[in-house]
């Protein structure tokens, strides 16, 4: 997308909204991973149940030390491959804004996104940024945005965005790994 649609959704992201972009393997909700009100957003969205946990994206290694806490081993996986989630705890301090943490969650899945808008929201953004499948709970994955339509009543109320990249190629899902 043109530089001003990227500064609009960064808008959004910023101001408790949620959007739907293509990712790496197909189309999802994003929103502020440090920002209780979108995640509540998202979870409303998708008819999701509350006690599951959203998969989050960052821009790049730097940004995934600076919100979680990283062994040896997976900070090797995570600079060999990029695009692989991690199970990890986020770390808090007053220099940031903390991840929101469902009741009982201790750890995400985070991953550093191969994928280019992503990649430039989270970087932009300067946080991790939720990146769950733009489908209702235990729907079809969406790989074109007229999947998501049929699936989500008025999606154009419930998203301030949506970021059309076409049909996407078929792709499965991130592998998750716990150290």
């Amino acid at each position: 997308p043109a530089k001003d649609i990227i500064q609009q959704a960064v808008g959004i992201l910023e101001s408790d909204g949620i959007l739907v972009a293509p990712t790496e393997t197909a189309y999802g909700l994003a929103g502020d991973a440090t920002n209780k009100q979108a995640i509540e957003k998202i979870i409303e969205v998708k008819k999701r149940p509350q006690n599951n946990f959203f998969p989050l994206v960052v821009a790049s290694l730097q940004q995934l030390q600076q919100y979680f806490e990283l062994k040896q081993k997976e900070l090797e996986l995570a600079k060999k491959y990029p695009g692989l989630s991690l199970i990890l705890k986020p770390k808090s301090g007053a220099q940031k804004k903390d991840v929101y943490l469902m009741p009982d969650q201790k750890t995400c899945a985070v991953r550093i996104s191969t994928n280019n808008l992503m990649r430039n929201l989270a970087k932009k953004l300067g946080r991790p940024i939720v990146a769950t499948s733009a489908n209702i709970a235990g729907g079809e994955i969406c790989y074109r945005v007229e999947c998501i339509e049929k699936q989500i009543e008025n999606l154009e109320k419930k998203v301030e965005l949506v970021l059309d990249g076409g049909e996407l190629k078929k792709r499965k899902p991130s592998t998750i790994v716990k150290v």
